[in-house]
């Protein structure tokens, strides 16, 4: 929708396509591999900073 209204508001049209090109590349093929990963996004980050940071942040 947002596409449609900058078009025809005379933005430019090559780089309107693309950008919903890129949109939909993202949708398909990146996006569904989140469901995927929610365990270890929600898992936190308790066994990283269980550890000594100080040889980290030298």
């Amino acid at each position: 929708l947002a596409a449609r209204e900058w078009k025809s508001e005379g933005g430019d049209a090559s780089f309107c396509d693309m950008k919903l090109h890129t949109a939909r590349f993202y949708a398909e093929q990146l996006l569904p591999q989140t469901k995927g990963l929610v365990p270890q996004i929600t898992a936190g980050g308790a066994s990283v900073l269980a550890g000594d940071l100080s040889a980290v942040l030298v």
